[in-house]
């Protein structure tokens, strides 16, 4: 859930409208913004102290590119990015889906003391896990969106 934007965050990144702050994290803060047409965006942007470290650009930029070329379906669409911005950003598509870890904490809670999830990654086999742009996934990164059909389960319950 998107927080209210604070004060010394912009009002705009690139053509996005920026609309809220969904979280903050060693390489930046991300943003929620809209497009003109009204899709909404995870907007990466940058903490300032890093723009001018060693490396950090040409990093960036291979992270812009991988993005741009990772197959749908699997995580949230590329967008747009600017690294060469005074501030660099990078915009997938706003998924708008619990994380991994909201849906181990959900279904722990409905699970019935004898079925509880034991194993992080059995919380999202039933449905898809997509990540966002960032170099380290984990659970508060990842969102369960829900697969077109469910998949047969061949394995017994333990």
């Amino acid at each position: 859930m998107a927080s209210a934007p604070g004060p010394d965050d912009p009002r705009t990144v690139g053509r996005y409208r920026v609309t809220g702050v969904l979280g903050s994290g060693g390489m930046g803060r991300v943003l929620l913004g809209e497009a003109p047409d009204g899709r909404r965006a995870a907007i990466k942007l940058v903490h300032p102290e890093l723009v001018e470290t060693e490396g950090f650009r040409a990093r960036f930029r291979r992270e812009v590119a991988l993005a741009a070329q990772a197959p749908p379906g699997w995580t949230a669409a590329f967008l747009d990015a600017d690294p060469d911005a005074p501030r660099p950003w990078l915009a997938t598509a706003y998924l708008d889906a619990p994380t991994l870890h909201e849906e181990i904490v959900r279904r722990a809670a409905s699970t019935s003391r004898r079925n509880r999830v034991r194993n992080p990654g059995s919380a999202a086999r039933s449905g898809r896990t997509s990540f966002s742009a960032t170099c380290r996934p984990r659970p508060s990164t990842a969102a369960c969106t829900r697969p077109e059909a469910p998949e047969p389960s061949s394995r017994p319950s333990r």
